[in-house]
């Protein structure tokens, strides 16, 4: 019994301590996934994009993006892509 004790106690202690963690961990891991409309729209994108980018003159080519699919930036995305362009 003395065995069986000195096997079951650091065990408990082991998923007492480390249990929360894993739990913790498992949402996280699944919130940071994205999910299938995430992965539709930058598969879209990119699918008008490199195309696009490819057959421009225009440097750098992100201004085609800038041009053609402004509402797709965050206005402060857009306004740093933009600002670097210019300069």
């Amino acid at each position: 019994m003395r065995i069986l004790g000195m096997v079951a106690c650091p065990l408990l202690l082991a998923a007492f301590l480390c249990g929360p963690q894993v739990h913790v961990a498992s949402k996280v891991q699944t919130k940071t996934q994205p999910s299938a409309a995430v992965k539709d729209f930058a598969q879209g994108f990119y699918s008008w994009y490199v195309p696009e980018a490819l057959k421009t003159e225009e440097a750098p080519a992100w201004n085609v993006a800038l041009k053609y699919k402004r509402d797709v930036f965050s206005a402060t995305l857009f306004q740093a892509l933009k600002e670097d362009s210019d300069a």
